[in-house]
């Protein structure tokens, strides 16, 4: 009877460590996380906020947009993305707004309608991105300037459809014996050779 007390006492402290880290990240961050959000992402984002902006940048010492979600993704897990913007938008899986999930895409059209800024989707319909005058920072999708150059978002492709699970390794099989037609007759002439006599022939 012990064993299974531990093993339920063990799974309640996994439990409270999961609510800790996202409640201690949801004031870090300022965003409201559900408790399903990757884990590594957001100790990366959290790591960047407050990060100055720098045209062309990709360190914690200046960043541009397109910098900063190369960098959140290859810290996390080692993915590599598209180092443009634009380059982002033609090669990533589109998604629908009400699809998006922590590490996705998302684009804005802020400059001749072409899309010219991006950031990483968080949880609740926040973003962290690099901006321009404020550096790395967390804004919310709804925020009228947000809302209104809005164009979309996107997610690696490996993300968006995972591998299958490779299948179990095969087993070497018995010969197969043929196996005589239904409805017609067989006559043997080997162990391994059977002929066939159909009706419909």
């Amino acid at each position: 009877m012990l064993a299974p007390l531990a093993f339920a006492a063990s799974c309640g402290v996994l439990r409270k460590a999961d609510g800790d880290f996202y409640a201690n990240y949801s004031k870090k961050l300022g965003v409201t996380l559900t408790g399903k959000e990757d884990k590594k992402l957001i100790e990366a984002a959290a790591r960047w906020l407050g990060a100055p902006y720098k045209y062309g940048g990709t360190a914690p010492s200046g960043v541009d947009c397109s910098g900063l979600i190369v960098a959140l993704h290859r810290e996390a897990h080692n993915a590599a993305l598209p180092r443009r913007v634009s380059e982002m938008a033609e090669t990533l899986a589109p998604v629908g707004r009400g699809e998006l999930r922590c590490g996705d895409v998302v684009f804005f059209t802020i400059k001749e309608k072409k899309m010219s800024h991006a950031g990483m989707y968080l949880a609740s319909g926040k973003f962290i991105h690099a901006s321009s005058s404020q550096g790395v920072r967390v804004n919310s999708l709804e925020e009228g300037y947000w809302k209104k150059y809005y164009a979309g978002g996107a997610r690696r492709r490996s993300a968006a459809a995972p591998h299958p699970a490779p299948p179990p390794p095969s087993k070497p099989s018995a010969k197969p014996k043929p196996a005589v037609k239904s409805g017609g007759a067989g006559q043997k002439v080997a162990d391994d050779v059977i002929i066939v006599f159909d009706e419909d022939f």
